[in-house]
């Protein structure tokens, strides 16, 4: 269990709490430089709480990984050995309603890297590599945007594409009818993803894996799969709900403006996003190079993590 010792964030107005052991709700105060396994926390922001976690070598090189959509800070447990063997210090947050962090209707995809700032702030971290897994993807390249002369390098995996593009919609028909009911009829998310929530509660980790991967995962990797994506869900479903509206609709950054070196890896079997978003991201982007991952889904660059984080 944590040690009772608070620490000060390094912005006015904003300020460091809560810290403790991933997915622990009961967990106590702890300090910023903490080991992986026991580094959860919060930044308040405008009066909104926003809770990370941080994984693999506390002393390491800083990485700011975006989860998924759904998805929470929970991914970086799927990261954290090869963090650690990489000398990588992982700061995963959870977006504005999703696991910890408070909802907040009104935000959008440019006004994430206000949040991605403080929180690098709080643990005193001036500039940091970042990683966007799937719906994650946007908001990495929100941060490489809005703050190039903090932002080493970019690498992005399974990332949705710009919605200006013209691409082939996803294999997955579930994914498809999301997509479409986002663009078409957003006041029906809520109660899906609602109804998706009490699903994901009942389902054994095996099975929720499996709506991003046909790989047989070993039980403690599905269960880590399970607990990001539950734990998106933590607080309702409001926060999935509007990142799912704001996914399909323009995304308010200017892609041209990521100046960092930027690695986009896809896998050309993935059923969630389809590669051709890959190629859209590359298209758009200054410096970016594409990895297909042949026979790959959604979810394998991310369970590659050794492969995914050598790109950082």
């Amino acid at each position: 269990m944590a040690t009772d010792r608070r620490f000060t964030g390094g912005a006015t107005g904003r300020s460091a709490d809560e810290t403790g052991r991933p997915g622990d709700p009961s967990a106590g105060p702890d300090g910023p430089d903490r080991p992986a396994e026991e580094g959860v926390g919060s930044v308040r922001v405008d009066g909104r709480r926003l809770a990370y976690a941080t994984y693999g070598d506390p002393d390491g090189r800083p990485v700011l990984v975006h989860h998924g959509s759904p998805g929470s800070r929970l991914v970086g447990q799927l990261l954290d050995g090869a963090a650690r063997e990489r000398g990588l210090r992982l700061v995963a947050p959870d977006r504005p309603g999703f696991g910890r962090s408070t909802h907040d209707p009104d935000r959008t995809i440019p006004d994430w890297p206000g949040d991605a700032a403080a929180v690098l702030d709080a643990l005193g971290i001036e500039r940091a590599s970042v990683v966007g897994f799937s719906g994650g993807g946007p908001f990495a390249l929100a941060v490489a945007a809005a703050h190039p002369d903090r932002v080493e390098q970019v690498v992005l995996a399974s990332a949705s594409g710009p919605p200006s593009a013209s691409t082939p919609s996803p294999a997955d028909p579930a994914v498809r009818v999301l997509r479409a009911i986002a663009r078409r009829a957003p006041v029906l998310l809520g109660p899906l993803l609602g109804l998706q929530r009490r699903l994901l509660d009942r389902q054994e980790p095996a099975a929720v894996a499996g709506l991003f991967t046909d790989r047989d995962l070993p039980p403690a990797v599905a269960e880590a799969v399970a607990d990001d994506v539950r734990a998106a869900f933590r607080d309702g479903a409001a926060g999935p709900a509007r990142e799912s509206r704001l996914l399909v609709r323009p995304w308010g950054i200017d892609l041209g403006a990521v100046t960092a070196t930027t690695t986009v890896v896809c896998g050309t079997d993935d059923r969630n996003v389809p590669p051709d978003a890959a190629e859209a991201l590359v298209d758009a982007l200054p410096s970016a190079t594409l990895v297909r991952q042949e026979g790959d889904d959604h979810l394998g660059p991310l369970l590659d993590a050794g492969a995914l984080l050598d790109r950082v």
